[in-house]
């Protein structure tokens, strides 16, 4: 079992929701679990995994003030939370730093042992940097969660790989990602400095530094695909997550 979920004391919460998360529960003991929390009526839920860069102590406390809905276990620098909406806790990690999260799928009681796995590994798409890159959801993700599973040597060799990494290493190079990762989770640039609360001539200047360095436009959805792929991959390989050693 997770670290996260087998720290237990003697609280029922910390006792009971382990057995929530847990792939070998039997479906109705996880019914029985909920009952026992008295958890919300709607029987569905998120769950998210947080990673915190430095453990500050007082991260459970930060959740349920965001959330009161939200119930969660802390283990060290990471958490596991559950809510019927992951929408206060999302805002809460993006505007957090040092703080970052992957969002599971929405589950019914039965099945949040998967929505548990899919925010673990939606949690390796992202980093301690930029707003925009501290939260992932899974559903949202889609077929790019497939890129977990590629050996290690196959992303290296991905196109558009190497200069993303110049970029990542560059002074201004972050922000310039940045603004890349924003302009692909939104279409446009438009929507990329609502995103990042920029003025529209900013994020604009950043991609064009951005297409310079890739020696293509990011006009279409393609090119911007590939973009993409490139920047998470890079992400996994710096997190260590990959499918296989090779």
């Amino acid at each position: 079992m997770d670290p996260v979920i087998s720290d237990l004391n003697a609280s029922p919460l910390r006792r009971l929701l382990p057995g929530l998360l847990d792939a070998d529960t039997p479906h109705q003991e996880r019914e029985r679990i909920w009952d026992a929390l008295q958890l919300w009526p709607s029987r569905q839920g998120v769950v998210l995994t947080l990673r915190e860069r430095t453990p500050t102590g007082g991260l459970l406390h930060r959740l349920t003030d965001v959330d009161p809905d939200c119930v969660a276990l802390v283990c060290g620098s990471e958490a596991v939370s559950i809510v019927p909406h992951c929408t206060s806790l999302r805002r809460f990690v993006q505007m957090t730093a040092g703080l970052r999260a992957g969002i599971g799928s929405t589950a019914s009681v039965a099945d949040l042992h998967l929505s548990y796995a899919r925010s673990r590994e939606a949690l390796a798409f992202t980093d301690y940097g930029s707003p925009v890159s501290r939260a992932a959801s899974y559903a949202e993700l889609g077929a790019l969660t497939l890129l977990a599973r590629v050996p290690r040597e196959e992303l290296r060799r991905l196109p558009d790989l190497a200069a993303i990494t110049v970029l990542d290493e560059e002074e201004n190079g972050r922000a310039e990602l940045e603004a890349l990762e924003a302009l692909c989770r939104t279409g446009t640039l438009r929507n990329a400095a609502k995103l990042l609360h920029l003025h529209h001539s900013s994020i604009a200047k950043r991609i064009r530094n951005v297409e310079r360095a890739l020696g293509y436009r990011l006009t279409d959805p393609l090119p911007k695909g590939s973009a993409y792929i490139a920047l998470l991959a890079l992400r996994l390989l710096k997190s260590g997550v990959h499918s296989e050693e090779t």
